[in-house]
Order: C-alpha cells, then sequence, then structure tokens
C-alpha cells in the first residue's frame, strides 16, 4: 500500500494498489523512484516506447526534467510533450502530469499522461479552416458577411462593406445601409429561411453614393436549431449598372433622332420638314412643348416652328421673337 509524505511535503496518498491505479488508467501511467527508474508501468506506456520496470534506457528527456524538478520542489509538475508514434513516426501530443507519492515508505511518483493529438488536431484543422476562408474572401474582391435574427452584422469579411471596415459595422443594422429604393425587395430577402441567389439590391455607401450588389445568400442555424440569421456573399456591380443606364440613353437619343428624320424626310416643304420633326421630338421626349429657332452669326432671328402638347399647360399664344414664352 502507498502512503502520504510527511505535512511538510504536498504528496498524494493515492490510497490504492500502485498497480491497480497504473492499470486501469485510460492513458500512459508509470510509477518511478527516487532515481527515476519505473517500478510499475501499464500497457498504454509499453506501447508509446517508454521505458518500462526492468528496462535499461532512459525515459523521455522532458519527463526526466519534470521529474528532477519534482523531486526538488514536491509540487505535482504539468508537462506538455510530443512524441513520435513508435509504427508511423507521426506525431503524438501529450499532457503529462507528475503527482509525487511514496510506495512502500519511499518517495516515488506517479506519471499519468493524456493524448490531446485528436484536440490538437482538431484545433489546427478548425484554424487552417478559418484562415483559408478568410485567405478566399480576402483575395476574392467580393464583400462577405453575416447577420443573425434581428438583422444586425456579426461578421464582415476583411474587405470590409460599402466602404466600412468591418469592425464599423459589427452589431449595425443592415437594414439601415439600404437604399430607399430596395427597401421593400431587401425585407423578403433579409427574412428567407431559404438560399437566395443572384438577389440585386441598392445600397448607401459610407460617403452617401447609391451601390449595387448582386448577393447570394444562405440561411443558418442556431443551437436548438432555430433561423438565426443568414450568411452573405455580394458582388458589387455599380459600374455595369451605370454603364448599362448610359447605354439605354445613348439609343434612346439614337431613336429619338432616327425618328425625327424619318419624319423630316417624309415631308417635301422645308416648313413642314421642321414642322413634323419638332412634332416628333415632342412625342419622344417628356416635355410640354418645343421650338425650333433660326439662328444666324447675328443670332436667333426667328421661329421656325413650334409643337405643344395636345392638353398640356396652357400658353396665351403661338410664341414670337418678342414674346417666346
Amino acid at each position: 500500500m502507498t502512503h502520504a509524505l510527511d505535512s511538510e511535503r504536498p504528496a498524494i496518498d493515492i490510497g490504492v494498489d500502485p498497480g491497480c491505479v497504473v492499470d486501469r488508467f485510460p492513458g500512459p501511467a508509470c510509477i518511478v523512484d527516487a532515481e527515476r527508474i519505473p517500478l510499475i508501468s501499464n500497457a498504454h506506456w509499453h506501447n508509446l516506447g517508454f521505458a518500462g520496470a526492468g528496462d535499461s534506457f532512459s525515459l523521455p528527456a522532458e519527463i526526466s526534467a519534470g521529474l528532477l524538478a519534482l523531486s526538488h520542489t514536491a509540487h505535482p509538475q504539468r508537462l506538455p510533450i510530443t512524441i513520435p508514434e513508435p509504427r508511423n513516426g507521426e506525431a503524438l501530443s501529450f499532457d503529462v502530469m507528475l503527482l509525487p507519492c511514496t510506495v512502500d515508505g519511499g518517495d516515488a511518483a506517479l506519471v499519468l499522461g493524456v493524448d490531446r493529438t485528436a484536440n490538437e488536431l482538431l484545433q489546427t484543422a478548425l484554424a487552417e479552416g478559418r484562415e483559408f476562408h478568410r485567405s478566399l474572401a480576402l483575395c476574392s474582391g467580393d464583400t462577405v458577411f453575416e447577420f443573425d435574427q434581428t438583422g444586425r452584422f456579426t461578421y464582415v469579411g476583411p474587405n470590409g462593406f460599402l466602404g466600412y471596415a468591418d469592425f464599423e459595422l459589427h452589431g449595425r443594422e443592415i437594414r439601415g445601409l439600404v437604399s430607399e429604393q430596395s427597401t421593400h425587395a431587401s425585407e423578403l430577402i433579409f427574412t428567407s429561411h431559404q438560399p437566395v441567389s443572384g438577389s440585386e439590391l441598392w445600397f448607401i455607401s459610407q460617403t452617401g453614393e447609391e451601390r449595387c450588389f448582386i448577393l447570394s445568400m444562405v440561411p443558418f442555424s442556431g443551437p436548438e436549431g432555430e433561423w438565426a440569421g443568414l450568411r452573405c456573399i455580394g458582388r458589387e456591380v455599380t459600374g455595369q449598372r451605370i454603364l448599362e443606364a448610359e447605354i439605354r440613353n445613348t439609343k434612346q437619343s439614337q431613336q429619338r433622332i432616327e425618328a425625327v428624320l424619318h419624319a423630316m424626310r417624309t415631308e417635301a416643304r422645308p416648313s413642314t420638314m421642321i414642322a413634323a420633326g419638332t412634332a416628333t421630338l415632342l412625342e419622344s421626349i417628356d416635355i410640354s412643348a418645343c421650338i425650333v429657332v433660326h439662328a444666324d452669326e447675328h443670332g436667333f432671328d426667328r421661329i421656325e416652328a413650334y409643337a405643344e402638347v395636345e392638353g398640356g399647360p396652357a400658353l396665351p399664344g403661338s410664341p414670337t421673337m418678342d414674346n417666346p414664352h
């Protein structure tokens, strides 16, 4: 049986057969004497290639150093160690506890190892996964963010959003950044419990400019399976939409010119050609009246044609150069 050391040394009284403690421990375990020679060890200890009772080779250097410190301080020691797996050489990580005790009246130490290899591999994989996705978000140029069921940002990617840095948006409500023209559409999208792909929304940037994004979102759940918010990736298409609007305006201008020219070609006399062109131009533009004025190097001298929308604002009479309205 083992006994606790005297009150001057904070030893541990294991109170059972030391062989039973070592055999039943789920990890590598061993009891060594004051000379750091193994007295009892279990199968897990031997499977790691550590020195056992009667073996001539020494303990791992980290454990030997810890036992030396234990012999001077008599305080329990905790040692993180990494050793190669005997069969394939892969690194195994352990937390080793060194506890002072006595065996048959002599000073000894109980060595217990807890395998933390799986936890370390998991933590490493999680860290690598986070860094992988962070790197993707950083190099993609797209906007990445997440908001909870209240619509408040809980994560913003390293590129920020709308000119704001990530930390500036944390806790802020996304609806406050939506442009008025997208308010209704955003309410449907931001409360969706289904994946959303390719939705176009306009936002107000930090500088007050309107900016357009194509958003794709997936919902995520809370600990009890409840809808907890949306994770989003957005691609800005503001420049593309502005270019499309400019192209539309250019096409409309060309169509107006073509319509005016066509109307003028159908007339035989110059005066009616101008009148026909004026009437056609009036129909194609949202205006109430149109006046064509003749000009030479001395300036405007006469009105060639005049047209106004039927039922539009009444004018006091046909305009003249003295009264062009």
